[in-house]
């Protein structure tokens, strides 16, 4: 037995598909775990009889500041063309609002004391960091896909998209630690890096060709200036990802349990918060004198 969905349900669908076609991706995915809520308001409109109405967007806590700041007016236009007044009602705005969290309640058997922590924290977290984090739009799309795709429940999917955005910083960072050999005076080292990595025909060569660098190049120590100081075992979690991806994304039938999941995206977190400083400060070749 099927059921209707709500009209908030309904306009909900049919904002996030608008955003869609229009290419709006970053606020495609904020608004997947949002809820909206119509607000009759007591003010009448200029059409005789007819109320205002007010569509409540209510999204987490972090996004509610660059919504306002950066997407309101994009919002409003399209929830006026999506919103169908009658003779009741007329569409007179927007509101932005908050989201409840959704928590899990935890009891200590011993103490009986009781705890809540936020459900799917993890997840939301890198995608809160992430919206305030000066990177590609491409690496922004990739990183909250697969946190909606895990805070859903699609763990496939997630790991996916996790993949994509790992590949994607790998590939920055190999560029960035070219640049940096440059700036250091070590062409030739730049010129082999370039021929061997940079330019690797397929990910497995590129990594595996980066990982013989990490342990014969003094110049890899400087990863640890940035918070890498065991770069061998943070920098092979990235192909751990790739290899987990490549599983994912083939019908192997593996499985990717939530534990592991929530790993994975942690360590992720981990590295590109600290990768994307270093691949900004080498982020341009050095000019030639």
């Amino acid at each position: 037995m099927s059921e209707e969905m709500s009209y908030e349900e309904r306009f909900k669908h049919t904002l996030l598909e608008y955003l869609s076609i229009e290419g709006e991706t970053e606020l495609q995915q904020m608004l997947s775990q949002s809820e909206l809520v119509e607000k009759p308001q007591w003010d009448f409109t200029s059409v005789s009889g007819q109320r205002g109405m007010k569509i409540e967007i209510k999204v987490p806590n972090s996004y509610v500041k660059i919504i306002e700041e950066k997407y309101k007016p994009t919002l409003y236009k399209i929830c006026k063309k999506i919103y169908k007044n009658d003779s009741d009602y007329g569409f007179t705005g927007i509101e932005i609002g908050v989201v409840l969290l959704s928590t899990i309640k935890t009891v200590n058997h011993l103490t009986k004391e009781v705890s809540y922590l936020q459900n799917h924290a993890n997840y939301q977290y890198l995608m809160n960091k992430v919206s305030n984090m000066d990177i590609e739009d491409d690496q922004k799309l990739y990183i909250y896909e697969a946190c909606n795709s895990a805070i859903s429940g699609n763990n496939i999917a997630a790991m996916v998209t996790l993949g994509c955005a790992t590949e994607l910083l790998f590939i920055n960072t190999c560029n960035a630690y070219k640049n940096y050999l440059l700036t250091i005076g070590e062409q030739a080292k730049a010129e082999r890096f370039t021929n061997k990595v940079v330019n690797a025909k397929v990910a497995f060569t590129r990594v595996n060709e980066f990982y013989k660098l990490v342990e014969s190049d003094e110049s890899m120590q400087i990863f640890s200036q940035y918070g890498l100081e065991n770069i061998r075992i943070q920098f092979n979690f990235l192909d751990i990802i790739r290899q987990v991806r490549n599983d994912s994304g083939h019908p192997t039938g593996k499985k990717v349990s939530n534990e592991d999941l929530s790993t994975m995206f942690g360590n992720f977190q981990l590295l590109i918060e600290r990768l994307d400083k270093f691949n900004k400060d080498y982020s341009e070749e050095p000019l030639p004198f």
